[in-house]
């Protein structure tokens, strides 16, 4: 729609009482000469009324043989003033009658631009068939959305009562909505103008809207939150040392303001990581750690933010170390070594939020799920590669965490150091040293896997086995303990099963003994240990349940327990399954 002067506001009320709604007759407008369509200069294709300014077309619908054409339009004068629809109607798109204007400015304000739909089914409850009119009452700054209908084909208007039907502008600039019926979703969906951007809307009968979504002058990356709750994209790049910043623009919609901001180190699911989040309600710049569906706050800290304004965010980390920067100042400086790597990612919270030129730079990869890595001995160092260990004699690394049952497994590859060929390890159940507790040895210099034991820094092997070992090739080395049960296995082979109990725990770690030895990968997981050879109450035989734990939902519960004892049988057609018993459940697939 064409700029309308702000002006026109003190108008409005004037008008209103001057030209009340619903009146229809040519109060004005007409041409001096009936025969005005011979004019000199009067179009003949292109439609035009008898007299005075015009301007947008509106609410163009076709119904019961005739074409409709509303169009802003002031009837009392050749130039711009208080806004009306006029109203023409055509058989063949040519040859136009012009009707008397169908909508006049009121006490909600002159009327900009809409549209018309045929409500066949009498959704709004106007009466079928109705042609209804949505349009946009402008009063001043405040533009808000109304309705209008008529039962004639169009000839008279009456304005709904319960105008407007959307009151609560978002911005100032909000107009011009376009309707229409969407078969599928079985509802009426709107486009409105909203400054820069259009929003999305729909309702079940045209008088009640809600929000659904919105795009901007280029989209970006949009993420939209729902009231109250997080939106992720999750990226298929991850880091652990990196450089990764993106332009964000948190936005209000529909009177809604929210954050936005980067994720990273995070998993896949988004069930733990990082996330730096620009809040323009509070004004703070907060790094959080995802958590149970959840963001637990590590730090905030105050800053000047603005909905709808772009803000450059970048985030520095190396190691246990995240800063974190606006607009190339640095507002975060913070420890924390929950989260050793992952993937990046984005999020949005209670509202939108647009990201533009997302980008990262990997200064180092390391895939870990253990924190706290502290070298010992010899070089260590972080690198795209993960983590490389080297060392003409022996390069220890210990994380902070401590381990009793569990599975350890990285990939490692070897390669000579000084000339010498040495091994890779696994180190479990260790002291801070390393000078006491397993290893589990993958020899390149002896073509070897071994389990050993360090006892004050002297060395035993438990067990090994021969194996080909190329320097430079990337193996899978894992091992699992379960109080003295300690397994070793190499590209998912079991090669060692031994018995030790000489420690039940300690600390997890890296060793790389002459040689360079790269460890990508390393991951502890847990190790469940059962002497049962079958699920307990399988058949929930004993009428309850015993065994198991409802932890979720009320679907599990024993509130259907038969207490029949004859067969059961053909109980959902094909599908059915005979089930005998004496207090049996019975489990339905719906």
């Amino acid at each position: 729609m064409s700029k309308k002067g702000k002006t026109l506001a003190t108008l409005t009320l004037a008008l209103a009482l001057a030209f009340p709604a619903g009146l229809t007759g040519n109060a004005s407008g007409q041409a001096a000469d009936s025969n005005y369509y011979n004019e000199v200069h009067r179009n003949q294709f292109h439609f035009s009324p008898q007299a005075n300014w015009m301007n947008d077309p509106n609410g163009m619908i076709y119904f019961e043989g005739e074409y409709h054409q509303f169009f802003q339009y002031d009837p009392y004068q050749k130039t711009q003033g208080p806004m009306h629809w006029g109203h023409a109607v055509s058989k063949d798109l040519i040859h136009w009658e012009q009707l008397p204007f169908a909508l006049a400015p009121d006490e909600n304000g002159v009327i900009f631009s809409g549209s018309a739909v045929i409500d066949y089914n009498n959704t709004a409850g106007f009466g079928k068939n109705a042609m209804v009119a949505i349009f946009t009452h402008a009063n001043g700054p405040r533009q808000v959305q109304s309705l209008a209908y008529s039962t004639d084909r169009g000839r008279t208007w009456i304005k709904y009562e319960g105008n407007p039907v959307m009151p609560n502008p978002p911005v100032a600039d909000w107009r011009d909505p376009n309707v229409f019926w969407h078969e599928e979703s079985n509802q009426w969906v709107m486009t409105l103008a909203a400054k820069d951007r259009i929003m999305f809307y729909t309702s079940p009968n045209l008088k009640d809207w809600t929000y659904q979504s919105e795009f901007g002058p280029d989209g970006g990356i949009q993420g939209t939150g729902q009231a109250g709750g997080y939106s992720f994209a999750v990226s298929t790049q991850r880091g652990q040392s990196f450089v990764y910043e993106a332009d964000v623009m948190p936005i209000e919609n529909n009177t809604l303001i929210g954050e936005g901001g980067l994720v990273f180190r995070a998993d896949p699911e988004m069930k733990s990581g990082y996330v730096a989040m620009l809040n323009t309600e509070t004004d703070e710049l907060t790094l959080g750690k995802i958590g149970n569906d959840s963001i637990t706050e590590i730090v905030s800290k105050p800053a000047d933010l603005r909905a709808s304004t772009t803000y450059h965010v970048k985030v520095e980390t190396i190691d246990d170390r995240v800063k974190i920067y606006v607009d190339d100042k640095l507002v975060i400086d913070q420890q924390d070594s929950s989260f050793g790597s992952g993937y990046f990612g984005l999020s949005s919270w209670n509202s939108s939020a647009v990201f533009r030129n997302v980008k990262f730079t990997n200064t180092a990869n390391f895939v870990t799920n253990i924190s706290g890595w502290t070298p010992v001995s010899g070089t260590w160092a972080n690198n795209n590669s993960g983590k490389l260990g080297s060392s003409t004699d022996d390069a220890y690394t210990l994380s902070g965490e401590t381990a009793s049952d569990f599975s350890y497994e990285t990939d490692l590859s070897i390669s000579q150091y000084d000339g010498a060929s040495g091994f890779g390890s696994l180190v479990f159940r260790a002291d801070a040293d390393g000078k006491n507790g397993y290893e589990a040895v993958l020899d390149d210099a002896n073509d070897k896997v071994r389990l050993i034991k360090t006892v004050n820094g002297a060395s035993k092997v438990i067990a090994e086995k021969e194996a080909v070992v190329e320097s430079g090739k990337t193996y899978h080395l894992k091992t699992s303990a379960a109080g003295s049960a300690i397994k070793v296995f190499l590209n998912g082979t079991p090669v060692i099963d031994a018995e030790d109990a000489a420690y039940s725990t300690g600390l997890l770690g890296l060793h790389a003994s002459k040689a360079s030895v790269q460890f990508q990968g390393v991951l502890k997981t847990k190790y469940i240990v059962t002497e049962a050879s079958e699920i307990e109450n399988h058949d929930f035989e004993t009428g309850d349940l015993t065994g198991w734990k409802s932890v979720r939902g009320d679907a599990f519960t024993d509130a259907h327990v038969s207490e029949a004892t004859e067969y059961w049988a053909d109980l959902s057609g094909s599908r059915a399954t005979a089930i005998y018993g004496e207090r049996r459940f019975l489990l339905m697939t719906l």
